[in-house]
């Protein structure tokens, strides 16, 4: 097993990255990385029951989120082998 870093998206300033086991494929931690001087509004939706989380992250920051395996098996949101995020749409926005 080992712990494998995908960054999701971003740019200079904002980078939204996430952790997962490359053995189950779940996911361990989030982690948005704000070089901003402003907040970062994030939101997922886990698409099988269309709960939606939000989170605010502050301004220059990196803030992570980690993530316990019963609560990712609970979550139903797994990376396929090429690494995308399956079972979640995702939206950010700044400032907040």
């Amino acid at each position: 097993m080992a712990i494998v870093t995908k960054t999701l998206g971003g740019d200079t300033n904002v980078i939204f990255e996430v952790d997962y086991d490359d053995v189950n494929l779940r996911l361990t931690a989030l982690r948005c990385i704000n070089n901003s001087p402003n907040q970062v509004w994030a939101q997922a939706t886990q698409l099988s029951n269309r709960r939606t989380y939000q989170k605010t992250f502050d301004a220059n920051s990196t803030t992570e989120i980690n993530i316990p395996t019963g609560v990712a098996n609970r979550l139903n949101i797994t990376i396929i082998p090429s690494g995308k995020i399956d079972g979640v749409d995702y939206f950010t926005m700044s400032p907040a």
